[in-house]
């Protein structure tokens, strides 16, 4: 039997003044290969949290866990204010749908979209968004410039910029960082080829980013998200699902992938090594502010992605005109 009135009926839903929201997908199982993973979540965590310049929402998703300890461990990061929203599902559905079950929802202009093990470094994100302070058209930016990015979904650049001296080549900031990240992923080395030089564009004012971005660690303006599929993806990971869920809205939306002309993250990879450590004891929190931008809104452009994706990449290639435009634009033989 019902007694009373329910405190909470017809109040409205309070309205976030985050504009920026930090979704982590989070898996572990029994398997060796996850032994550490706890411990570079919670440096991922950490640095995140010192390092980051604006208010930002972090929101883990942990799918596939049923250990009580673990599930322990992620409510103690967020009693120790690492994490603000935790999400545990104890099946796994998969890294793609993790996210997908909280970037439907998000109110938030921006969300950064990243894997758990990432170091952040200090001003990662006042980097990322003077990306987008100088690119409108940037929809999606990454802290890490990797090698050979600059043919992921690019074309709509290439199109804007073709006869443009903005659009270039231009000698590698940070040689060891592009390293290091090869090696996290498995790479015993990186060939010095890789590491002479990528394309950039330069705005207006001479700001410079590299053009294209992975996906390991990405800041999207959330409009481009109109673009998602409705179905959720059917692989736990791997497939087409982070191209098809996080690459491809922002080239439906004709939006710029770009990245950070310096390295403001590491990769670390599923082992703790003694060099995450030594640096982690070297930050020191950075106060808070709100981020001071506000974001273009996008539309799904489906005759631009067809004509600058399709038709004029393919004829790129089909008429063998690509290696020459790379030698235009000033990439060595």
């Amino acid at each position: 039997m019902r007694k009373g009135d329910n405190p909470i009926r017809d109040q409205r839903v309070a309205k976030t003044d985050t504009q920026h929201t930090v979704v982590i997908p989070y898996f572990i199982s029994k398997d060796s290969y996850f032994e550490d993973t706890l411990k570079i979540l919670e440096y991922c965590l950490s640095s995140l949290k010192s390092n980051s310049c604006y208010h930002s929402n972090v929101h883990v998703v942990a799918n596939g866990s049923h250990s009580a300890l673990v599930q322990q461990q992620l409510c103690d990061f967020m009693e120790q204010g690492l994490i603000d929203d935790l999400s545990i599902i104890t099946r796994p559905i998969g890294k793609v749908n993790a996210i997908l079950s909280v970037l439907r929802n998000v109110r938030s202009s921006y969300v950064t979209i990243t894997d758990a093990d990432v170091l952040f470094l200090p001003s990662w994100d006042e980097h990322v968004f003077d990306v987008f302070h100088h690119f409108p058209k940037a929809a999606a930016v990454s802290p890490v410039p990797i090698f050979r990015t600059y043919n992921r979904l690019t074309a709509n650049i290439w199109w804007d910029y073709f006869f443009s001296s903005k659009l270039s080549f231009t000698p590698v900031k940070d040689k060891d960082s592009l390293t290091m990240y090869a090696k996290s992923i498995g790479w015993p080395w990186l060939d010095d080829k890789f590491k002479t030089s990528y394309m950039t564009l330069s705005s207006k004012k001479g700001f410079k980013a590299v053009v294209g971005n992975g996906h390991f660690c990405v800041t999207y303006n959330t409009s481009v998200f109109k673009a998602l599929p409705y179905e959720n993806t059917e692989f736990i990971l791997g497939g087409d699902s982070e191209h098809k869920y996080l690459d491809q809205p922002a080239a439906l939306c004709d939006g710029y992938r770009l990245a950070t002309l310096s390295n403001h993250a590491y990769h670390m990879g599923n082992q703790a090594e003694p060099w995450m450590c030594e640096l982690m004891s070297s930050f020191s929190s950075i106060s808070k502010t709100q981020l001071p931008i506000d974001a273009t809104i996008f539309k799904l452009q489906k005759t631009s992605c067809f004509l600058k994706f399709k038709c004029f990449k393919y004829l790129l290639v089909k008429l063998k005109l690509l290696k020459w435009f790379y030698q235009q634009k000033g990439l060595l033989k």
